[in-house]
């Protein structure tokens, strides 16, 4: 927020409304952090345009410039939340060569992002809930942020089953697996790292033991 103050001043206290040119897309990424933190603590009916104009220090009106409606501005907090957490996940899963390496890292990169910024994770959580009781929230989302998580799941499970580490009737099974993994640990621990902590433990013992790894003999 200095930032932003300082440029305030330097235009001579320019009016609240659109900003100019150079700083839009400074404006743009203050809405979708003020607005995920609304979404999460709020919910989607909770939420209004006017509390994330307030809060990101711009009118009401302002926003129509980045944004065509509360759906809009939800969606795009949506994908951008799910892009910034699979970027993250391939980043971890640079190097690690089996398939329980992959997952030990997704878990613990989860769990880093809910430590280092506890927004996202609300956010995720709300979402999940908001999106099945909004009939609007259902189109809009499966059209932007879940392709994103499906395809990441599906290229990870995919090479596994090249690699010979996942039996291909097992495909479904982890696609599955991983994909409730990472939405039960960001629903249940929110607000309790130690909870989480503890969970991420016990589940990596589950999978150092080969369980539903096995390509001879998969489950299902």
């Amino acid at each position: 927020m200095q930032a932003i103050t300082l440029k305030i001043v330097t235009l001579k206290m320019t009016k609240l409304g659109r900003p100019p040119d150079t700083d839009s897309a400074e404006t743009r990424g203050r809405l979708i952090d003020v607005a995920r933190r609304c979404f999460g603590e709020h919910g989607y009916e909770g939420t209004t345009n006017r509390m994330v104009a307030n809060e990101a220090g711009i009118t009401t009106g302002a926003i129509y410039h980045y944004f065509s409606s509360k759906l809009d501005i939800f969606c795009t907090v949506e994908e951008e939340a799910h892009q910034y957490v699979y970027r993250r996940f391939a980043i971890a899963l640079e190097g690690q060569e089996t398939m329980v390496g992959k997952l030990e890292m997704m878990l613990e990169t989860a769990h880093a992002l809910n430590r280092d910024d506890p927004t996202l994770a609300k956010f995720l959580a709300s979402y999940r809930i908001d999106s099945q009781r909004v009939p609007e929230l259902r189109d809009g989302l499966q059209a932007r942020g879940w392709p994103i998580r499906d395809r990441f799941v599906a290229e990870l499970v995919a090479a596994g089953i090249a690699s010979g580490e996942i039996g291909e009737k097992s495909g479904p099974l982890i696609d599955g697996l991983m994909k409730t993994l990472t939405v039960g640990l960001t629903d249940a621990f929110i607000e309790d790292l130690e909870g989480q902590r503890l969970a991420i433990d016990g589940i990596k013992a589950v999978l150092r033991d080969g369980i539903a790894f096995d390509a001879q003999q998969p489950l299902g």
